[in-house]
């Protein structure tokens, strides 16, 4: 197992789950009637259900309730709303939220986080992953690009885990497209016979959360996060 170097670390985290929010809330809050109607690649979900997902997970976790509601659940009840109702009530809640995460001593994101086996720092890189996921599942809804930076990474960092959490593997990949050299990550014990892939890290991700076919790395549902 080799998993990504320079994993996002307490501060880094903060600043990432608060500008992904500040990210999302600005792509929604101007959308048109019409882009708020767009279906997306998300089974079954248009565009305001994504935004409906991320503002009532938002506002489960900011309440407590991080595990009490599923996201088609989430989509649901807040189907019928405008986007800019919906983006004063995620605004809301990523504020609750952020001013949990800012300015904690290192120790605080070693502790037991909301998700069950997941230490603080990993709870809130899954949800930093939730927040790129589906700001990049709008982006090409709406025939925007798919922007990278750090929380591509981030998403990286959590899907790579569960992969490997998983049993994913054997496996090898050099991820390329990311700040900096390409990256190497190895899922299970490969031999000398276990191919390299080299993949764009997007590329990569995608595959992984089940919005690409992993086929065309050469690999079976077994790679998809999300499947069935």
């Amino acid at each position: 197992m080799k998993l990504l170097k320079n994993s996002p670390q307490g501060p880094q985290i903060a600043a990432g789950v608060d500008r992904a929010y500040a990210d999302f809330a600005s792509l929604v809050e101007g959308l048109t009637a019409e882009q708020w109607r767009t279906p997306t690649r998300c089974a079954g979900w248009e565009v305001r259900d994504i935004a409906g997902h991320v503002t009532g997970l938002a506002k489960d976790i900011a309440g407590g309730f991080s595990q009490t509601r599923s996201g088609d659940q989430q989509a649901a009840a807040l189907r019928g709303r405008e986007p800019a109702e919906l983006v004063d009530q995620l605004r809301t809640a990523a504020k609750s939220i952020v001013g949990l995460l800012n300015g904690r001593e290192a120790t605080f994101w070693h502790t037991s986080g909301p998700l069950p086996g997941l230490d603080r720092a990993q709870s809130s890189i899954r949800l930093w992953h939730d927040l790129f996921i589906h700001t990049d599942d709008i982006r090409v809804a709406l025939g925007l690009p798919s922007e990278r930076g750090p929380g591509l990474r981030a998403s990286l960092d959590d899907v790579s885990r569960r992969l490997d959490e998983e049993g994913f593997g054997p496996a090898r990949f050099v991820l390329t497209g990311m700040d900096g050299e390409p990256e190497e990550l190895v899922f299970g014990a490969p031999g000398p016979e276990t191919p390299v892939v080299t993949v764009d890290a997007l590329d990569f991700l995608m595959a992984a959360t089940g919005r690409a076919d992993p086929a065309s790395l050469g690999f079976g549902p077994e790679m998809n996060i999300y499947r069935e």
